[in-house]
């Protein structure tokens, strides 16, 4: 009920932000006669990429589906949570559902990445959960919070790559009253960037306690060398 109410709540914001501002170009400002993230030229722009394996443990891996790499036009829309943008949210996932595999695959949840909740106090929202609510309505799969960030770690942006997982290692715990009602089921992963994928590893790890059928992750973009 609670993810309905949600949802529901997300849809009306969703709609009415689009009633209310005009449809432009998220990336030359180019105003567009229909509603579309990108203008036809832009849209051009985007490179979807083929998914990788990450490994885990216990013989499963976690898949990794990204619209694009981190390069523009996409990557201004990443940056902008930095300024509060709350709204480049949805943006990135209709190009997510556009442009990745996501649609193509069959999962029962939809898991954002938790932000620790002295970050979210700060930032007000969290950029991965906006992000899975808008592919929940464009989807029909519930958001579920079944992970929880219980340490406070340094902004990966500014770490090495052994330092990365470092500094998520132990950040994560299940989280869930009904473990059964999870058990044998199959979660997709979300969040706006994968650099390292120290942290979507991290919680696939976490996510393997549940013992599902396949463990995936979707992101906006993904940093090409990956």
């Amino acid at each position: 009920m609670k993810n309905y109410v949600m949802r529901l709540l997300l849809t009306l914001y969703t709609y009415g932000i689009d009633f209310i501002a005009p449809s432009y170009c998220a990336y030359c400002r180019i105003f567009l006669s229909t509603r579309a993230v990108y203008c036809t030229t832009c849209t051009e722009l985007i490179r979807t990429l083929v998914s990788i394996a990450v490994p885990l443990i216990n013989n499963y891996e976690l898949t990794v589906l990204a619209a694009c790499d981190y390069k523009e036009p996409l990557k201004s829309l990443i940056l902008a949570k930095t300024w509060s943008d709350a709204t480049a949210s949805k943006r990135l996932a209709h190009v997510i559902w556009q442009h990745s595999a996501l649609k193509n695959i069959t999962f029962d949840f939809l898991v954002p990445v938790p932000l620790h909740w002295t970050r979210k106090a700060r930032r007000g929202y969290n950029q991965a959960a906006l992000i899975a609510h808008e592919l929940s309505v464009l989807s029909g799969k519930p958001v579920v919070q079944c992970i929880k960030r219980i340490k406070r770690t340094r902004f990966q942006a500014l770490l090495s790559a052994l330092a990365r997982k470092q500094n998520v290692s132990d950040a994560f715990v299940l989280d869930v009253k009904d473990k059964a009602a999870y058990e044998n089921k199959t979660f997709m992963l979300v969040d706006d960037l994968m650099t390292t994928g120290s942290t979507l590893q991290a919680l696939g790890k976490v996510l393997v306690q549940l013992k599902p059928q396949k463990i995936y992750a979707v992101v906006a973009c993904r940093v090409a060398s990956v």
